[in-house]
C-alpha cells in the first residue's frame, strides 16, 4: 500500500478523537507502537467480506452498519467457526520520497463461491482526505488482473467470481 504519511496520521488522529476525545491521542509514523496501531485502523477500513445473507450493496451495507453499531469488527457467522472477515497482517513498512509504503498480508476469509457473494470494503482515508480515490489491483490466481477503483460514494464492491 503506497500513501501520504500525513494522510494515515489524519485519518487515524479523527477516529481516535472521535472514538474517545478525552483520550486526546495523536499517532504519528515515527512511534513504536504505529505498526500495532496502523494494523486495527486498516484492518477496520480495508478487508473482504463473505456473506451467504447480502445479495446487493444495500443488504450487505445494512450488515455493516448493523456490525459496527454491535461494536463488533469481526462477527462470526456461526459457519464452522469461520469469520466471514479478511484478517490483514503487518509485515513492514518503509518511508520514499514523501510516501509511505505499508507492506501487509490479507488473509482472506474462508468463502464458498457457490452459495456465498465476497465483498471488497476500501474505506480508507475516504472519510477525511477530500477527494481521496484509492485504487486497488486485484491478481487472482486462475483468472486475470484487474483492478478496483473505491471513492467517498462506492467504498463496497462485489468481487465477481466469474473474472
Amino acid at each position: 500500500m503506497r500513501l501520504h504519511p500525513q494522510d494515515l496520521e489524519l485519518s487515524m488522529n479523527l477516529e481516535a478523537a472521535r472514538a474517545n476525545p478525552a483520550l486526546n491521542r495523536k499517532y504519528g509514523v515515527e512511534d513504536a507502537d504505529f505498526p500495532e496501531n496502523a494494523t486495527l485502523y486498516i484492518n477496520q477500513h480495508l478487508f473482504l467480506r463473505r456473506s451467504a445473507d447480502a445479495t446487493s450493496l444495500t443488504e450487505l451495507t445494512a450488515i455493516l452498519e448493523s456490525e459496527a453499531r454491535a461494536e463488533s469488527k469481526i462477527v462470526s457467522d456461526g459457519k464452522s467457526g469461520s469469520e466471514p472477515r479478511s484478517k490483514i497482517k503487518w509485515v513492514g513498512m518503509e518511508q520514499e520520497k514523501g510516501w509511505l509504503w505499508i507492506h501487509l498480508e490479507m488473509q482472506a476469509p474462508a468463502w464458498n463461491s457457490e452459495e456465498e457473494k465476497l465483498w471488497m470494503i476500501n474505506e480508507l482515508l475516504l472519510d477525511h482526505v477530500p477527494r481521496q480515490e484509492n485504487t486497488m489491483a486485484v491478481d487472482p490466481v486462475k483468472h486475470p488482473k484487474f483492478s478496483l477503483q473505491f471513492k467517498k460514494d462506492q467504498r463496497i464492491r462485489e468481487l465477481n467470481r466469474t473474472r
